[in-house]
C-alpha cells in the first residue's frame, strides 16, 4: 500500500524541480511565439507581400521543424540534452529577434525557417531531456504541465502581440519576442541541471544507418502508435482551418469566429493537471481514446451548427476532447523511446506527428474545395474514429510497461 502511494507523495517536489528549469521557460517561449504567430503575415504584408504570399508565411515554421526532425534526433542522442536546451532557446530568441530588423520578404521566409529548426531541436532536447529525468508513472502529469504551458502561450501570445502591434508597431512585436524568450534563456542558465550518465549512440556505425536500426527495430510501434498521433496532430489542427471556415459559412464575422477560438482554447488550458493525473494513475489510453473520440464527434457535430451559439458549442466540445490530450504525444513518446537511439527515435516520431499536423488543413482545404465544405469535417471525424480504434485495440498501454 506504501508502495502505491508513493509515487503520489513525491510528484509534487518532482513538479515543483521542473518549475525554474523548464516550466517557466517554456511558458515564456510559448507565449513569445504565440505573439509573433498573428503578426507574420501582416508583416509581411508590410514589406511588400502580396495577400497569397503573406498568407503562406505562416509555413516556414513547420517547414523548418519538419526537415530538421531528423538531424535535430542524431544531434540529442550524441550531446548534453541540457546544453542543447539551453542553445536552442537562445537561438529562437536570436532568430525570432532578427526578423523584426529584416526588409526582405525571402529574409523574413529564411529567419522563420530558423526558427523553425532551433524550435523542432528545443522540443527534442526537452523530451530526451525529460525521458531520463523523470519517472514513467509521473510523466503523465509532467508532460500534460508542457502541454497546459504550450495552450496558455497560444491563448495569451496572440492577444499580447496583438495589442503590442496596435500601440507601437510590428517589428516591436518580434522585439519583444526576443525579449521575453532571452528571459527563458537567462533563467535556465542558472536553473537547469546537466544531463546525467549520458548514453551515446556507437561511432562506428553511421547517422543513417543508426536511423534505419531504430526504424527497423521499432517499426510496428511507428505502425500503431505512431500512425494514432499522426492522426490526433491531423484533426487537432483540423480544427484551425474549419471552424472558421464553417463559421463564415454561417455568416459569422471574424470576431465570432475569434471568440469562439479564444474560448474553446480556454478549455484546452485549465483540463492539464487533471489529465496527467489521469494518465499517471489509469493509463495513457484513459487519454487518448475519449479525446480522439471527442474531437471525432464535434467534427461529426459541425455539418448541424447553423448559428453562432451551435458553433460554439461544438467548438467547447472539441476543446474538451483536445484538452484530455494534454501532453499524450510527449508522454506516449516517452514511454516507448528505447534508452539507446532515444534521440533517433524521437526525430522519426516527431517527424510523423509534424506531417500529421501539416496534412489536417491541407486535407481539410482539398475536400471542401474539391467536393464539399460539409464532408472535410466528416472524412477528418472517421480518420480520428480509426486513429481510437487503433488506440484501443493494437496500442499496448504504456504506464505499467
Amino acid at each position: 500500500m506504501r508502495k502505491k502511494s508513493e509515487p503520489d507523495r513525491e510528484s509534487p517536489l518532482i513538479l515543483k524541480e521542473l518549475v525554474l528549469p523548464l516550466y517557466i521557460p517554456s511558458l515564456l517561449k510559448d507565449l513569445g511565439l504565440g505573439m509573433m504567430l498573428p503578426v507574420i503575415p501582416l508583416y509581411a504584408h508590410s514589406l511588400g507581400a502580396g495577400i497569397a504570399v503573406s498568407g503562406l508565411l505562416v509555413a516556414p515554421r513547420s517547414i523548418g521543424a519538419f526537415f530538421f526532425d531528423l538531424p535535430g534526433g542524431a544531434i540529442v542522442s550524441r550531446y548534453n540534452k541540457g546544453t542543447l536546451l539551453i542553445v536552442s532557446m537562445g537561438l529562437t530568441a536570436l532568430f525570432g529577434g532578427a526578423m523584426g530588423i529584416t526588409k526582405g520578404v525571402w529574409a523574413l521566409f529564411l529567419l522563420y525557417l530558423l526558427y523553425g529548426c532551433s524550435h523542432s531541436l528545443l522540443l527534442l532536447s526537452r523530451l530526451s531531456y525529460l525521458k531520463a529525468s523523470v519517472r514513467r508513472n509521473l510523466r503523465g502529469r509532467t508532460m500534460a504541465g508542457f502541454g497546459g504551458v504550450l495552450r496558455a502561450g497560444r491563448f495569451i501570445g496572440p492577444i499580447l502581440g496583438g495589442l503590442v502591434g496596435k500601440f507601437l508597431n510590428l517589428p516591436a512585436v518580434f522585439f519583444a519576442q526576443a525579449l521575453i524568450t532571452f528571459l527563458a534563456f537567462s533563467i535556465m542558465i542558472v536553473f537547469l541541471k546537466p544531463e546525467k550518465g549520458v548514453l551515446k549512440p556507437d561511432p562506428d556505425i553511421s547517422i543513417p544507418k543508426q536511423f534505419l536500426e531504430v526504424a527497423k527495430e521499432h517499426r510496428m510501434t511507428f505502425l500503431t502508435a505512431g500512425t494514432v498521433m499522426f492522426l490526433l496532430q491531423l484533426i487537432r489542427t483540423g480544427r484551425e482551418i474549419i471552424i472558421p471556415l464553417w463559421g463564415t459559412e454561417v455568416g459569422l464575422d471574424v470576431a465570432n469566429v475569434g471568440f469562439i477560438l479564444g474560448i474553446a482554447s480556454a478549455v484546452d488550458v485549465v483540463l492539464f493537471y487533471p489529465v496527467g493525473t489521469l494518465m499517471d494513475n489509469l493509463g495513457r489510453k484513459w487519454a487518448a481514446v475519449p479525446c480522439l473520440i471527442l474531437l471525432s464527434l464535434g467534427y461529426t457535430l459541425i455539418p448541424l451548427a447553423g448559428s453562432f451559439y451551435g458553433l460554439l458549442l461544438i467548438s467547447l466540445l472539441m476543446g474538451l476532447g483536445n484538452g484530455l490530450g494534454a501532453g499524450i504525444n510527449m508522454t506516449l513518446s516517452s514511454d516507448l523511446a528505447p534508452r539507446k537511439g532515444h534521440g533517433e527515435f524521437f526525430g522519426l516520431w516527431q517527424m510523423i506527428t509534424d506531417t500529421g499536423g501539416s496534412a489536417g488543413p491541407y486535407l481539410i482545404g482539398t475536400i471542401a474545395q474539391g467536393l464539399a465544405l460539409s464532408l472535410a469535417p466528416l472524412a477528418v471525424a472517421g480518420l480520428g474514429l480509426v486513429g481510437a480504434v487503433i488506440m484501443i485495440f493494437f496500442v499496448k498501454e504504456t504506464l505499467h510497461k
